[in-house]
C-alpha cells in the first residue's frame, strides 16, 4: 500500500487497513515494523497471531475486532526446536528473505 496524501492509514477504513495489512504479511511485501507502525497510525492497539486457529485478530481500543484466516501451517514438528524458532523470528523481525 504506497501512501500518499490520500491513502495514509488514518484514512482508510480500519477493517480495510487490517485487510491490507493481513494481506501484505501473508505476502511478505512490508517490513515488520511498517506493518506495525501502519496499525498504529490506523488506530489499532494490538493484534495477536493464533497458529492453531490460522487467524490473526486485529484490536481496537473501543474493543471491537476483525480476525482474518490464513493458509495453515504445516503440523508441529514432533521435537521442539528453540534455535529455529529464534532463527525464525529474527528472520520476521529483520525482514530477511
Amino acid at each position: 500500500m504506497p501512501e500518499t496524501a490520500t491513502t495514509k492509514a488514518a484514512d482508510v477504513p480500519w477493517r480495510e487497513l487490517a485487510r491490507i495489512l493481513h494481506d501484505a504479511a501473508e505476502a511478505d511485501a512490508m517490513p515488520f515494523s511498517e506493518s506495525v507502525a501502519r496499525l498504529a497510525a490506523g488506530g489499532f492497539d494490538g493484534y495477536a497471531v493464533d497458529f492453531r486457529r490460522a487467524a490473526r485478530t486485529y484490536y481496537r481500543p473501543d474493543g471491537d475486532s476483525l480476525d482474518l484466516a490464513f493458509a495453515p501451517a504445516p503440523p508441529v514438528a514432533a521435537a521442539f526446536a528453540p534455535e529455529r524458532i529464534k532463527a525464525a523470528i529474527r528472520a520476521a523481525q529483520t525482514h530477511a528473505p
